[in-house]
């Protein structure tokens, strides 16, 4: 869309996507970007081939080119999750 935004990738029955599920919807209401959840468990091609993720939850900066970026952190708190947007996008 030309704009930056954030996407988790999640599976409802993963126990890391159901602990960070808190954190990243802190993330999500306190961010003034677009921010998408994205159920991969159901499409798992398409979120391997598209999206960065062989393993649930996966965080991605999506930059205003398209460009996809991993979080690659195991530290899921909206701290974290703020910094890597910046640095991504600085």
């Amino acid at each position: 869309s030309g704009k930056p935004s954030v996407m988790v990738v999640y599976a409802p029955w993963c126990q890391f996507s159901i602990a960070m599920e808190e954190e990243f919807e802190k993330f999500a209401a306190g961010s003034d970007m677009d921010v998408y959840s994205f159920r991969g468990d159901e499409e798992r091609e398409f979120v391997q081939g598209n999206l960065n993720t062989d393993a649930f939850p996966t965080v991605n900066v999506v930059k205003p080119d398209g460009t996809v970026v991993k979080y690659e952190s195991e530290v899921r708190t909206v701290d974290a999750f703020n910094k890597f947007v910046e640095e991504t996008l600085a």
